[in-house]
């Protein structure tokens, strides 16, 4: 029973301890399990993970997990930590399997005590990488990101519509997991710190802005 391996879990988030449960902390995440103890094989299904929010700052571990653990055998339980250690008022839970967490999900939501939030997790394992040069190959692109994260699984690249010889100076990432592109969009944005994001009203304005401005260089008047 996951609620009866928890020794330890101070509610300033510096010290929890499983036993035989793997204990991470890392880039702003606390996580438990993943595998859990006996675990043998690939990892759930996608689609046996839920979101959690609404979390009251101080509710921890130690209340979530029983609580979640009505509605089935937990695999995993990555909670968002801020740097004072408390919760970010959100946390992530897999389960063993799909139909648990749907069940999770259909009992948990709008849960009376401690009102929590819960949906499906949005499963993104793809992220979009741009700046890449226009002359880089596939296998280029491939080699280069699994040297920079973990976890990659493939790397998708349109051709350039003037030259098919080139790339469009973007790619998207496939990784194995969601955590893993959470992870590895982490790592991504603190190599790269000057950046910015721009909302245009239709797609089609997005792409059009995405394909004249990426690779040109912007001077700044003062």
């Amino acid at each position: 029973n996951f609620a009866d391996l928890l020794l330890i879990i101070t509610h300033n988030g510096n010290q929890s301890k499983m036993r035989g449960w793997t204990d991470w902390h890392e880039n702003g995440q606390r996580r438990y399990g993943g595998p859990p103890p006996g675990w043998e094989g690939p990892p759930p299904e996608r689609g046996s993970e839920i979101f959690v929010g609404k979390l009251p700052r101080d509710l921890f571990e130690d209340e979530l997990v029983p609580l979640c653990e009505k509605f089935g055998k937990i695999y995993e339980v990555r909670m968002m930590m801020d740097f004072s250690g408390n919760n970010r008022g959100y946390a992530f839970v897999t389960f063993y399997t799909k139909q648990e967490a749907k069940n999770a999900m259909k009992q948990l939501n709008n849960y009376e005590i401690r009102l929590l939030g819960v949906c499906a997790s949005v499963d993104n394992c793809r992220l979009f990488v741009g700046g890449i040069p226009k002359t880089k190959k596939r296998e280029e692109i491939l080699a280069e990101m699994k040297k920079v994260t973990d976890g990659v699984m493939d790397v998708i690249v349109y051709p350039s519509a003037a030259d098919k010889t080139k790339n469009r100076g973007f790619a998207f990432v496939e990784y194995e997991s969601h955590r893993a592109a959470a992870m590895a969009r982490r790592k991504l944005v603190k190599k790269i710190r000057d950046y910015a994001f721009v909302h245009f009203s239709q797609r089609e304005d997005a792409i059009n802005a995405m394909n004249e401005l990426n690779g040109k260089v912007r001077r700044h008047t003062t």
